[in-house]
């Protein structure tokens, strides 16, 4: 578990450094694979977040992650 406390609403790359921090620490075999990744915004999130959470495969490629055969790759923009 992690806690952070944002001043603002959580824009997308807020969102996406928290995801890809987790699966590149994933990767590395530092943390253990999680189920499921929860990210809570108290101040809420950005319309374009919404947006993009609309269309998982959209905010896929938007991170940059594919996977292909159970391996994830990330590709940092």
């Amino acid at each position: 578990y992690q806690c952070k406390h944002y001043k603002n609403s959580l824009n997308f790359s807020d969102i996406k450094q928290i995801i890809v921090k987790v699966l590149y620490y994933t990767v590395k075999n530092t943390i253990s694979c999680p189920s499921k990744i929860i990210i809570v915004g108290l101040n809420g999130v950005s319309t374009k977040v919404l947006k993009k959470l609309e269309d998982q495969e959209e905010f896929k490629k938007d991170i940059g992650i594919t996977i292909h055969n159970r391996t994830v790759f990330i590709f940092l923009k």
